[in-house]
């Protein structure tokens, strides 16, 4: 187009009128109608319209987005009065192609993905398939192979053999990982696991998200290992990467808030280990897909977490159904089913129901020996809490069987340092000191003091049960002035957690009573024994051995400030018939 500068002044005029410029007027002028105009306005007789049927004509096919006379005849110009008179259908067509050329495109990465996965899979199919041929009699020659030994050589041979294949070793590792974790194997399980995760954070890309599960997983052996703030970390990191990629609401985020409750449990706070528990179960149920197990799990958990806070109707009723879960899903030889009953059992016995208690024991024992052996973690707590009742029946020899095959179980499982191996000490230094041990069983409670201290928070509620038992050693050994301070502490970080209505609280406030009473402060004492005394009746009644044992301070209390006629008040009772053979 020319210049607006060297135009007629007509069009100039033209122009200003609407408001366009001459490369505007020169687009606008290439549709059918200006272009059906300029053809009828031609001077040329032979470049116009030949007749006014002509005209008319090219008029009615524009109306109806066919082809006119009066436009060059190019293939672009035809494509487009086609579209124009099949919208609905070419705009029906080119989105049916563009969804062929997605769904394509799609299936083409999804393949690539499925041939990828399924390459993997036959790696690491061949690969636990060259693992396991190890017991096969033609290999190992007569040779006897325990599993654990074909774990340890699958293990070095994934860190050997495996570098150049970062995806199958970082699976592998994680995949012994968890069955070292699963047998009690906190160290193996440990090691694997960390190198897992750093595979998959330093070499992959993490497109499944593998970062955060080995996170949750590691953090699970970490707290086995009493590592409590080192699993707390990696849950805390879990828990960010998988509300970025998965939002507010997945199983793996559920899972990382059931091991957050489990940590809390451990540490003592109980008041944020029940939040994370219970949003744990509620996560898991509210999705689609079933988690029986971790819904159960959840439940067990809440259950122990509730008992600590004398919540036991709830506490039994949580355990009942996570019983029945397990069984529903995975039947009656689950190894699950015997830490549940080991829990049943302990609440039993808080209930008072001993005969219910030991049988319930002894059920969890025998499933666990049957399915995981003699030296899983898992007998030894089922065995310390079978030993704790025997001892409250005053079957010392029975019990003390029981405390040192804990101690051993826990032991070779998590290593002479583990909170679990102080509370076996404890027991174990209780039963000592009724025994008349009292050196013996000062050196047990003591060393898991110790253990304690290094392992648990200052304040943790174990420290305040080691001390309690400590101080009542003390208090038979003549030491009462040794004792004051350390039975203090007790009720100091008792008071943090416990009521005066709590029978952990009153059990440490009657050691307290009696310290003061040995030290001659006997008004000071007098309110102490009354009050614990009251509170342990109601929880274990008259017969308990522990409550005998506080009403008998209470009396020497009494006799030793010259009021025997109070001491009178508080003889025991007969007792009650012994529970037939």
């Amino acid at each position: 187009p020319l210049p607006s500068g060297s135009l007629a002044p007509d069009v100039r005029a033209i122009l200003g009128a609407r408001r366009l410029s001459a490369e505007k007027l020169a687009r606008r002028l290439q549709g059918d109608i200006d272009n059906i105009v300029l053809m009828a306005l031609r001077k040329e007789p032979q470049r116009r319209y030949r007749t006014v049927n002509e005209f008319a004509g090219d008029i009615e096919k524009h109306l109806s987005s066919h082809p006119v006379l009066a436009r060059p005849d190019t293939w672009h110009y035809r494509s487009s009065r086609f579209v124009r008179r099949h919208v609905a259908a070419v705009s029906m067509a080119a989105t049916l192609c563009l969804l062929l050329v997605m769904f394509a495109v799609t299936t083409s990465v999804q393949n690539r993905r499925i041939a990828e996965q399924r390459d993997t899979a036959l790696e690491i199919s061949a690969f636990l398939e060259d693992i396991f041929q190890e017991p096969d009699p033609g290999n190992a020659r007569g040779a006897s192979i325990t599993a654990r030994e074909i774990l340890e050589k699958g293990a070095s041979r994934i860190a050997r053999q495996l570098d150049d294949r970062p995806a199958i070793q970082a699976t592998l590792m994680s995949t012994i990982g968890r069955v070292y974790y699963n047998l009690g194997e906190y160290d193996h399980s440990a090691e694997l696991l960390k190198e897992s995760l750093r595979i998959r954070r330093d070499v992959l890309d993490d497109q499944e998200g593998g970062v955060a599960v080995t996170k949750n997983e590691l953090a699970a052996t970490l707290m086995e290992k009493a590592d409590y703030d080192g699993a707390l970390r990696l849950l805390d990191e879990a828990i960010s990467e998988n509300r970025d990629r998965k939002g507010e609401r997945s199983a793996d985020l559920a899972s990382n808030y059931f091991h957050v409750a489990e940590v809390y449990q451990a540490t003592g706070d109980i008041e944020n280990a029940e939040r994370y528990a219970r949003d744990s179960i509620a996560m898991f149920s509210s999705l689609r897909e079933s988690h029986a197990m971790e819904v159960a799990e959840g439940k067990n958990l809440l259950a122990r977490i509730l008992q600590r806070r004398n919540a036991l109707d709830e506490a039994e009723a949580l355990l009942r159904e996570a019983i029945e879960l397990v069984k529903k899903t995975s039947g009656d030889d689950h190894p699950l089913i015997a830490y549940y009953l080991q829990n049943y059992a302990v609440l039993l016995q808080a209930k008072g129901d001993l005969d219910g208690a030991e049988a319930t024991y002894y059920e969890a024992i025998a499933i666990t020996r049957k399915i995981l052996g003699d030296d899983h973690s898992l007998l030894g707590g089922s065995l310390v809490m079978l030993g704790r009742l025997l001892h409250s029946r005053k079957e010392y020899e029975e019990a003390e069987i029981a405390f040192r095959d804990a101690l051993r179980v826990h032991r070779n499982a998590h290593g002479d340092t583990h909170p679990f191996v102080g509370y076996d000490m404890v027991s174990l230094g209780m039963l000592l000191h009724d025994m008349g041990k009292l050196e013996e069983s000062e050196k047990q409670i003591r060393g898991a003091l110790d253990i304690y201290e290094k392992s648990l928070g200052k304040d943790h509620q174990y420290i305040a049960s080691a001390l309690t038992a400590l101080c009542a050693v003390l208090n038979d050994e003549g030491r009462a002035e040794d004792a004051g301070p350390l039975i203090e502490r007790a009720m100091e970080i008792r008071r943090k957690d416990y009521d005066a209505k709590h029978p952990l609280f009153a059990a440490t406030q009657s050691v307290a009573g009696r310290n003061l009473a040995l030290r001659g402060d006997f008004p000071a004492a007098e309110p102490l024994l009354r009050d614990s005394l009251g509170v342990l009746q109601e929880q274990d009644g008259a017969d308990d051995q522990r409550v005998r044992r506080a009403r008998l301070w209470l009396r020497e209390m009494y006799v030793s400030s010259g009021q025997a006629q109070k001491a009178e008040r508080y003889r025991d009772p007969p007792l009650a018939a012994a529970r037939p053979e």
